[in-house]
């Protein structure tokens, strides 16, 4: 695993997930919500996996190319960048699938 870059994405995204739970914070979102310690419990036993030959990077990719078309016919982006893909992150995916010069 690269540490580095990993970290680097975390620096990256945190004021984006500060924000959310900084709202979610003044909505008092979770104000009712009280943690019950008591249920914590000695042992964690694993019955049960459940595991899928299903690809979903390729099906994202997919349905992503299937937005872009969509987006395409409607002339530019909600960004108003033509060809362009953002995630739920405000990542350019479009830019992350050319090849580096």
């Amino acid at each position: 695993m690269d540490w580095d870059k990993l970290a680097a994405w975390l620096d990256k995204k945190y004021p984006i997930v500060k924000q959310i739970l900084d709202a979610n914070n003044q909505k008092g979102t979770f104000a009712n919500y009280e943690v019950r310690w008591d249920d914590e419990r000695e042992e964690i036993v694993e019955q049960y996996a459940m595991r899928t030959d299903f690809d979903f990077r390729d099906a994202n990719k997919a349905v992503q190319k299937a937005l872009n078309k969509v987006k395409e016919s409607e002339g530019t982006s909600s960004t108003g960048l033509k060809d362009e893909a953002f995630d739920e992150w405000g990542d350019n995916t479009a830019s992350q699938k050319k090849p580096k010069e």
